[in-house]
């Protein structure tokens, strides 16, 4: 993550073709990192961020461009996540 924060790019990020993270957003280090994601992330590449109870109301100015999972995602919610993935990718070509 940290070339990520210090703007030198990140190779895994660069090609990524989604995203899944969960950080602790109450913590200032894991709430720069989410915004960099959005920041230098394309916008077709879904990211979803897995957030502790609360933290979506707490930080929904930062989570706006972010779809949020509130919960450990189960077997169903990553497939349907690797679905948009594929599909992104489709449209792309």
């Amino acid at each position: 993550m940290r070339p990520l924060l210090a703007g030198t790019g990140c190779e895994l990020v660069d090609r990524a073709h989604g995203i899944v993270f969960a950080l602790d957003l109450d913590q200032e280090q894991h709430r720069a990192i989410l915004q960099r994601y959005g920041e230098v992330t394309c916008e077709d590449v879904p990211i979803r961020a897995v957030v502790r109870p609360g933290q979506r109301d707490r930080y929904a100015d930062l989570l706006g461009a972010f779809e949020v999972w509130e919960n450990e995602p189960t077997v169903a919610e990553l497939d349907g996540f690797a679905a948009t993935v594929e599909a992104v990718d489709r449209a792309a070509t």
